[in-house]
């Protein structure tokens, strides 16, 4: 772990690879832009269910199909929330990414000589925030790891 937190390239490389993931699903104008239409659709979900119930009160329709109709509006509202989630958290990761990308080399600076002076349980935490995997074999040993963008900015506001 030191030896990669002491080439900040390395580093830079998987957090320009994340960025680029993000650009590639989303462009920020396409992603604000279902962002606020999502925002609209759940916002109206409201009114439509209070023109099925005044339906309902009308009696312009039976119970058994204005329940189907809320049962149906009901899971378009979840789909539509979990998308909307899944969208801030994507815009939250690019921006994130993005300002972690110019403080990165300062980071690892501050927090490479605290290594040596960590305890087990600390070095542990570290290793689990980082998800790291390590096989060896005959030809050599393979570490592999996952960048956390939420645990680094934690770090960096730590360190």
């Amino acid at each position: 772990m030191k030896s990669v937190l002491s080439q900040p390239e390395l580093l830079l490389a998987e957090v320009g690879k994340q960025v680029e993931n993000e650009k590639a699903h989303y462009s920020t104008g396409t992603m604000d832009k279902e962002i606020k239409e999502l925002g609209r659709r759940l916002k109206g979900y409201a009114g439509q269910e209070r023109r099925l119930m005044n339906i309902l009160r009308m009696d312009l329709a039976t119970p058994d199909i204005v329940l189907d109709e809320i049962n149906l509006m009901k899971k378009e509202r979840e789909a539509d929330q979990v998308r909307l989630n899944g969208l801030i958290q994507a815009k939250e990761n690019l921006a994130k990414a993005l300002e972690i990308q110019g403080s990165i080399k300062a980071l690892c600076a501050k927090v490479v000589p605290c290594l040596d002076n960590c305890s087990n349980a600390e070095k542990k935490d570290a290793y689990t925030y980082l998800d790291l995997k390590i096989s060896a074999t005959p030809e050599g040993v393979s570490i592999k790891g996952y960048l956390d963008l939420n645990v680094l900015t934690i770090a960096r506001t730590w360190a």
